[in-house]
């Protein structure tokens, strides 16, 4: 639930109006660790059922149901209104790549289909694999917003944010962290002494990094290099620890916030838009009653979450 708290805070830019430099930090770098631990849990959980074809068919097809349902719900948000030849393109792209959060919807199981080919593969060359793609994803988005913006290739392809942040360069590398922690049971390998260091170093290099771009401009990132240490430090940590109560309850509310918060998002900004925080807090509080009354509902509906 923290997780998709921090996803509502991001997307609002809570505090804005109190402190622009401390928003900076928390939209661009604390609450950034959100969707790639997403993404390791879904890893994680994966793990469980790759080896079963049927159970994994069955993971994937109610994923790309849900991506399906969700388009549908946003469909009013992205529809052309004119007609043109650009907004039907532009129509197109969202269509395969995700209208506004639900790109992580589709990512996750375009991610696992990937995942599922080459699972049997050592854990050297995925951790590898892994790597490479998050880099080339991370330089590819780094150089979109700070490289040279009369260059023909940035010119055409740096203002569509799905070049980087997609299931190859990010959604792939992190559940391949996910479905290694499983498969190689880092959680009990790994000391705690082990993250606690990685955590330390891990926040010290993001704060470095958040602050270098905090001083090249007020921009958005969403692959910050050290999510790579920070994010799989987090995850294996909390791994480790116990929890009592109902664990399946929490997570189909943290995916409803995740999915419903952009409708009150999108209806209620024109009108508050310079109170961020109020907005934050009534984002909030709608998605989360929301997602309680479908995690309640018949178990049709619930299917979308």
């Amino acid at each position: 639930m923290v997780l998709a708290v921090f996803v509502v805070g991001l997307h609002t830019s809570v505090l804005a109006e109190y402190s622009p430099q401390l928003s900076f930090f928390l939209v661009n770098g604390l609450f950034r660790v959100a969707v790639p631990i997403f993404f390791i849990i879904n890893g994680f959980f994966l793990a469980r059922l790759i080896d079963d074809p049927a159970r994994f068919a069955s993971w994937a097809r109610h994923l790309f149901g849900m991506y399906a349902i969700w388009m549908l719900v946003f469909l009013p948000f992205y529809l052309p209104v004119n007609g043109t030849f650009y907004e039907w393109r532009v129509f197109c792209a969202t269509l395969a790549t995700g209208y506004f959060h639900l790109w992580y919807l589709i990512a996750v199981p375009l991610a696992g289909l990937l995942l599922y080919k080459v699972r049997h593969c050592g854990t050297v060359l995925l951790l590898g694999v892994a790597m490479l793609l998050f880099l080339c994803g991370a330089a590819w988005q780094y150089i979109s917003l700070y490289g040279n913006p009369e260059h023909p290739l940035l010119e055409r392809l740096a203002p569509y944010e799905w070049t980087w942040r997609n299931f190859l360069f990010f959604g792939l590398p992190f559940m391949t962290a996910g479905y290694l922690a499983a498969r190689e049971d880092w959680r009990h390998k790994i000391s705690g002494t082990a993250l606690a260091i990685l955590l330390a170093v891990g926040a010290l290099l993001m704060l470095g990094e958040v602050s270098l771009a905090y001083s090249m401009g007020d921009r958005k990132i969403d692959m910050l290099l050290t999510l790579v240490i920070v994010c799989p430090a987090i995850f294996l940590a909390v791994a480790r620890l116990q929890f009592s109560g109902d664990g399946r309850r929490l997570a189909l509310l943290s995916t409803g916030v995740y999915l419903i918060h952009p409708l009150p998002l999108l209806l209620l900004a024109p009108h508050v838009h310079a109170h961020r925080t109020v907005l934050f807090a009534l984002c909030l509080a709608a998605a989360l009653a929301a997602a309680h009354l479908l995690s309640k509902s018949k178990p049709w509906l619930r299917w979308a979450i």
